[in-house]
């Protein structure tokens, strides 16, 4: 009898923890977003609304999640175990975004209102000429790129990757079963690029990459830019030659100036 009294307090604590860990998650701001609501003129902030159609991309969110589930990682297990919810995010989209969208996409949440933006502002399309490629940095699996090639052109899609949280061969194995996406460490420097899209990654350690591809427009997260990396010297660099545009509690645009 004590035994399952102990259990039951046990569960009660649990549930009272997390429900606890919730709201402080669901109703805190994300870091750095007080710079940028100091900083930045109302004008500027990308209002929380998608006009995206889910339904479009559920044949690719089944796959993705048919693969990788039946898959073993190596490196960062727990990353790609966490890979829809990162860790938090998933919490601080559905306050700003609202509740059951994220169920449509097998992805970090960040990259669904970048995935809306990019179609919403036209900012590249499908047959474009000369519209230039699309770098998608920190692309593990490539999970990200099918999303893009319904709006994108495959052959201007580029998945670039250090492989310090996954390897090169389970990325090869999970893209196999898949949608034959190529990640490497680099894109080629001979094209011309119209966008970089960042997830996961600080931009602060890719930021001389960036600079040295010259996209016309970057997405990043809200996050990553902010009072504790503005005045870095990579970060003075890249906004000597991009300015933020756009921003909210999740993301970031910047146009090359």
């Amino acid at each position: 009898m004590k035994f399952f009294k102990n259990k039951i307090y046990s569960q009660i604590r649990f549930w009272l923890y997390y429900f606890y860990y919730f709201l402080r998650i669901y109703y805190s701001k994300p870091t750095n977003y007080n710079f940028f609501e100091k900083n930045f003129k109302k004008k500027f902030y990308i209002k929380p609304t998608l006009k995206l159609n889910h339904l479009k991309y559920c044949a690719i969110t089944r796959r993705i999640r048919e693969v990788y589930s039946k898959m073993t990682f190596t490196i960062n297990p727990d990353y790609f175990r966490n890979l829809e919810n990162y860790y938090d995010f998933k919490i601080r989209f559905m306050r700003i975004y609202g509740p059951g969208i994220t169920k449509y996409y097998a992805l970090n949440p960040a990259y669904i209102p970048m995935l809306d933006y990019i179609i919403k502002k036209k900012l590249i399309r499908k047959g474009e000429r000369n519209g230039g490629g699309v770098i998608e940095y920190g692309a593990g699996l490539g999970n990200f790129l099918p999303y893009l090639s319904v709006h994108i052109d495959e052959d201007k899609l580029f998945g670039i990757d250090d492989f310090s949280q996954i390897t090169k061969k389970e990325i090869k194995t999970f893209q196999k079963k898949t949608f034959k996406f190529q990640i490497k460490k680099k894109a080629p420097f001979n094209l011309k690029y119209k966008l970089i899209i960042t997830v996961g990654v600080p931009i602060i350690r890719i930021a001389k990459q960036i600079i040295l591809y010259k996209p016309k427009y970057i997405l990043c997260e809200t996050r990553y830019l902010g009072n504790q990396y503005i005045l870095h010297k990579e970060i003075c660099s890249l906004l000597k030659k991009y300015k933020i545009t756009g921003y909210n509690e999740i993301f970031l645009v910047l146009v090359r100036k």
